[in-house]
C-alpha cells in the first residue's frame, strides 16, 4: 500500500471512530436530561462548608440593617457562555449568606430586568469576559430606571479601565477585575446593600 493509500485508509478509520463516538454522546443526550434536567432559569445556590474570613462580621451588618438576607442575581448578558468565575462567586456568596440566583446564560437586559422585578433582587451581579458590557449593562441600567427599580448592579470580569469609568458614570456600583478575592467582592457586596439601605431610609424621610 503506498503512504498516500495508508494515510487515507488511517484517516476513515479515525473519522469513522469518532463519528461513532459523536453519535454515543448524542443518543445519550436524551437520557442525561431526563435525570437531570435542562438548564433551567433562577437556579438557587445553597450554601457550601466553605466559609469566608469576614462572613460573620457581614452578617452582623447586613442583620442591622434589614429583616431578610440580600438577594443577588448574577446573570451573563448577551452571547458571552464563559460562566465557570460566575459559579464560583455565585457559591462563595452563599457561603457567606447570601440568597444568590442565576439567570441562564444568553440573558437580555429585559429579561433580567423581568427577573428583579418578580423575584425582588438586591444587587444584580453581571458577569462580562465578552466585551459588550458598555452596551448590555447600559441597557440594563436603562431597563431598571424606567421601571423604578433601585436594584443596584455591580460588574464582574475583563474590564479594561476606561470601560470601568464610563459604566461607574452609567451608575454602576462597584466593579470587580481578574484577581479580585472573594473576600473583597463580600465586603464590598456589603457595602452596596448599606448604601441601599440608607437610600432608602433617606426616601422615606422626603
Amino acid at each position: 500500500m503506498t503512504p498516500i493509500c495508508l494515510a487515507s485508509s488511517r484517516f476513515t478509520q479515525t473519522r469513522t471512530s469518532f463519528g461513532q463516538r459523536l453519535y454515543a454522546v448524542g443518543s445519550n443526550a436524551g437520557s442525561v436530561e431526563r435525570v437531570c434536567g435542562e438548564h433551567d432559569i433562577h437556579k438557587r445556590q445553597d450554601a457550601g462548608d466553605r466559609k469566608i474570613e469576614s462572613t460573620e462580621k457581614n452578617d452582623k451588618r447586613r442583620s442591622s440593617r434589614r429583616d431578610r438576607r440580600p438577594c443577588i442575581l448574577i446573570a451573563k448578558l448577551g452571547q458571552d457562555g464563559h460562566d465557570r468565575g460566575a459559579a464560583v462567586v455565585a457559591s462563595a456568596l452563599a457561603d457567606a449568606g447570601y440568597e444568590v440566583m442565576r439567570a441562564p446564560l444568553f440573558q437580555q437586559p429585559v429579561s433580567v430586568a423581568d427577573s428583579v422585578q418578580s423575584e425582588g433582587v438586591d444587587i444584580v451581579g453581571v458577569s462580562s469576559l465578552s466585551g459588550a458590557h458598555l452596551e448590555l449593562v447600559g441597557r440594563l441600567l436603562d431597563e431598571l430606571a424606567s421601571r423604578g427599580l433601585p436594584t443596584r448592579v455591580v460588574v464582574g470580569g475583563i474590564v479594561p479601565g476606561e470601560h470601568a469609568a464610563e459604566l461607574a458614570s452609567k451608575g454602576v456600583s462597584a466593579i470587580f477585575g481578574p484577581g479580585t478575592s472573594l473576600e473583597a467582592i463580600v465586603e464590598s457586596l456589603c457595602e452596596c446593600i448599606e448604601q441601599a439601605c440608607d437610600a432608602a431610609r433617606v426616601g422615606d424621610c422626603l
